[in-house]
This record gives structure tokens, C-alpha cells and sequence, in this order.
């Protein structure tokens, strides 16, 4: 996940923080769809 962060600041220009809110959206996201 780390990697996945550090990617997101390198290559869009995210923040950390930003970069930390957007996995953990993505991440619901995808156990959302598994669970419907």
C-alpha cells in the first residue's frame, strides 16, 4: 500500500494525505462490490 501511496505523490501530485484518503476510498470501494 505504501507503494501505491508514494505513486499517487509522485506521479498525480498528491499530498499524503490525499493520497492515504484516496486508497482507502478505493479500497471500500472494491469490498463493497465483492459483498454485492
Amino acid at each position: 500500500m505504501e507503494n501505491l501511496i508514494k505513486k499517487l505523490q509522485d506521479e498525480v501530485g498528491l499530498t499524503y494525505e490525499q493520497a492515504v484518503k484516496a486508497v482507502s476510498v478505493v479500497k471500500d470501494y472494491r469490498i463493497r462490490k465483492v459483498l454485492i
